[in-house]
């Protein structure tokens, strides 16, 4: 293998040509439609394809196929001279078809910082249908550059904490989405954004992401110390095959509501998902079971609400309705934090929805925002599928009923229509409540961390949310 430890924007290039050993002269002269001669080159049965073996050495992964035509009756052939280049990333299922006007030369395969391979090893596996058809491989060979990191530290005296080279020099800016961050030293919370293509906390030190802060990461967090995310604060990852190590915490702020005389009686629920994996979602209020009485999933098919299990806490994009945190926790607080403990999500998580087909008011389903970034509500619509446009958000400001009777009645929910992004607030007037309030928040297009809402399947046949942190 290769050793690429310390490299950067690794690439496996080679240049690639198609010929039959078979092919006569005369077929370009007596066929008008030489590509329907099945000795003039090759076609879609013949493919050509680059695998780099994981950093287990146990699987060997796609980086780009490529197949001699685009249809089992066509035939080309072509030499090295063009410059037409296919170009993909490992693991992302990239295939390309020569076609007439356009037949692949040049092939490129990127390794992306999520890979986490230090010791390249890949292999160019052809297949045709016959001996007498050839792929020709020419010119193999390994792009990168050094690996540039900066780091968060102070100088050899212990003073003058600021962003430095990996050689100790202050650097002149902070990292950049190509280079590594090392964290060494305590990040606060009021420090600016900053962005880089994998970002390291040190063991014994802090990384805090502050309300409104970013930090925008290509590739994986590697967290050997400790790593907060305040409440509005957001971490991004634009790799979705990014693999994240060492756990997050991470806030949401809630307002617990109470009643016209300023008493507090727990009664209302509020929708959340978790931006971790595993978090029990009964636990989010100061670590306890027992500062919350019910943390519950709405089962679609039976249109009520059951209580949640460790299944459901597993399945990133579960969405969960938490009853507000009791009086004894809240106390005198005007806002308490939602508690988010455990690795951060990535990738791409599809959660399929359903819908039962009687009676005709079914396919209510309850997800939410399954990473520590806000998300695009209208890229979320977009790459999902069968689902409607209008996503409702519960608002327990306008509610006075607390036991679920099939919808809760449209007044309690602020819906957005995620076609547009464009929300309203939610109209309020509970038969029920005296007075009878009107919501005055409106969702966003941009889903907050910890968000749960609900989305409708339009079809007995169901349909998925397909959640993405690259959106």
């Amino acid at each position: 293998g290769v050793d690429i430890t310390n490299k950067k924007d690794v690439s496996i290039v080679f240049n690639l040509a198609a010929f039959t050993k078979t092919d006569k002269p005369y077929h370009w002269w007596s066929n008008p439609n030489p590509n329907d001669d099945t000795e003039n080159g090759l076609n879609l049965n013949s493919n050509i394809k680059i695998q780099v073996l994981s950093k287990d050495n146990a699987t060997w992964v796609d980086g780009i196929v490529i197949r001699g035509s685009d249809a089992s009756n066509r035939y080309y052939r072509y030499n090295f001279t063009g410059t037409n280049t296919a170009t993909g990333t490992l693991g992302q299922s990239n295939s390309f078809d020569n076609s007439n006007s356009t037949k692949y030369n040049i092939v490129k395969v990127d390794i992306p910082a999520s890979a986490e391979i230090t010791n390249l090893k890949f292999r160019i596996v052809g297949k045709t249908e016959n001996s007498d058809k050839i792929w020709l491989v020419d010119d193999v060979r390994i792009l990168s550059k050094n690996a540039v990191y900066k780091v968060w530290s102070t100088n050899s005296s212990g003073t003058g904490l600021r962003w430095r080279n990996a050689d100790g020099s202050n650097a002149a800016v902070p990292p950049t989405i190509d280079e590594k961050a090392l964290i060494d030293e305590t990040y606060v919370d009021t420090r600016p954004n900053f962005e880089a293509c994998e970002c390291e906390v040190n063991p014994g030190k802090t990384l805090t992401i502050g309300q409104d802060k970013v930090v925008k990461l290509r590739g994986s967090l590697i967290n050997n110390g400790i790593v907060n995310i305040n409440s509005d604060g957001n971490l991004i990852q634009e790799e979705d095959e990014a693999v994240n190590t060492g756990s997050i915490t991470a806030y949401r702020t809630m307002t617990p509501h109470r009643n016209l005389d300023n008493t507090y009686s727990a009664k209302e629920y509020n929708f959340y998902s978790s931006p971790v994996y595993g978090q029990n979602m009964k636990a989010i209020f100061g670590g306890s079971t027992a500062n919350t009485a019910f943390a519950i999933v709405l089962n679609e098919p039976g249109n009520n609400f059951v209580n949640a299990n460790a299944t459901h806490y597993n399945i990133p994009g579960k969405g969960f309705a938490v009853k507000d945190p009791t009086a004894e926790f809240v106390g005198a607080q005007t806002t308490v934090p939602a508690t988010f403990k455990g690795v951060p999500n990535n990738g791409i998580h599809d959660v399929e929805v359903t819908r039962a087909a009687t009676p005709t008011n079914r396919g209510w389903n309850l997800v939410g925002n399954p990473y520590p970034s806000n998300i695009d509500a209208t890229l979320l619509y977009n790459a999902s599928t069968n689902i409607d446009r209008d996503f409702r958000f519960w608002d327990n400001t306008v509610n006075a009923t607390y036991t679920y009777n099939g919808s809760y009645g449209q007044y309690s929910y602020a819906i957005l229509n995620a076609s547009t992004g464009v929300g309203n607030p939610a109209p309020g007037a509970d038969p029920t409540s005296t007075p009878t309030p009107i919501g005055t928040k409106a969702p966003d297009r941009y889903i907050s961390v910890g968000q749960g809402f609900i989305v409708r399947a339009l079809t007995p046949a169901g349909g998925t949310v397909r959640f993405s942190n690259a959106k």
